[in-house]
């Protein structure tokens, strides 16, 4: 019930920041579309977002942000951001031993996250994927790896729902712009995201306004808010929620219409 999308945006040949987008798409007995997926943690280096089923994420996700706030060397950054993957994967499969009463269908945690985020110690950023492997009983992870045969570095990585889909559109939009065999990437995971959002959504495991956060390499996590069109309005939106006209931001605007960034400041959200 979820596309994610995290990649290495190329500012220029010595700088790069980490990037991460989702829908705000959740589904049970309908769809609704206003959902926060990516959390900032309170180590401000460093994000986690879901794919799956929120019976597990959303209890999973609030839980680690209350143990990194009760762990000092983690919520400080003494504990690098290397090493605290392990962190996460101990809170998670720690708390898969106080489940009990399990239906069928849920004793297989059928949810996966994205752990990204910049490491002081190695001076680079690190993008996993935490999944379950059910021979081991327990959630592990697996490192984003670069893209094969190119010239040059280009990492991304996508979970969720249509994943196929978003990498053939994604290879599409890189061949007509003469870059699929070269250079880095740009906001083009973030298009194709955005195009699969827009139109009719109904009945689809995604919908709703893309939402998307930065980590910069000065150790600094920026929610970018997104102009989005709903119902025939342009919104201005922040993690899947269209802001109230009373509502002032403090976050960078997207438009993906034309990728330009604006600081919003101040200015009513919808006026």
């Amino acid at each position: 019930m979820t596309l994610c999308v995290s990649w290495l945006r190329k500012v220029s040949s010595q700088v790069e920041e980490l990037v991460i987008a989702t829908d705000s798409r959740l589904r049970s007995v309908g769809a609704w579309d206003a959902n926060p997926k990516i959390f900032p943690l309170p180590r401000e280096d460093s994000f986690i977002t879901f794919a799956g089923d929120t019976h597990y994420a959303y209890p999973m996700i609030t839980q680690l942000i209350n143990a990194i706030n009760n762990h000092p060397r983690s919520q400080k950054r003494f504990q690098d951001l290397a090493f605290f993957k392990g962190f996460v994967l101990r809170c998670f499969n720690d708390l898969l031993e106080f489940r009990s009463e399990l239906m069928e269908d849920y004793k297989i945690p059928d949810a996966q996250f994205i752990l990204g985020g910049y490491s002081w110690k190695y001076s680079r950023y690190f993008i996993w994927t935490i999944h379950f492997v059910n021979s081991q009983n327990a959630f592990t992870y697996r490192p984003a790896s670069f893209w094969r045969g190119i010239e040059g570095e280009r990492k991304v990585m996508f979970i969720g729902n249509y994943v196929d889909e978003a990498k053939e559109k994604l290879i599409n939009i890189l061949r007509l712009r003469d870059k699929l065999t070269s250079g880095g990437l740009d906001y083009e995971p973030f298009e194709v995201l955005c195009e699969m959002l827009k139109g009719d959504n109904t009945g689809r495991d995604i919908g709703g306004s893309p939402q998307m956060v930065k980590v910069y390499r000065h150790i600094n996590v920026v929610p970018f808010a997104v102009k989005w069109n709903i119902n025939g309005q342009q919104r201005i939106t922040l993690f899947g929620r269209p802001l109230q006209a009373s509502e002032k931001i403090n976050h960078p605007l997207i438009d993906p219409t034309t990728m330009k960034i604006t600081n919003y400041g101040q200015i009513g959200t919808n006026s």
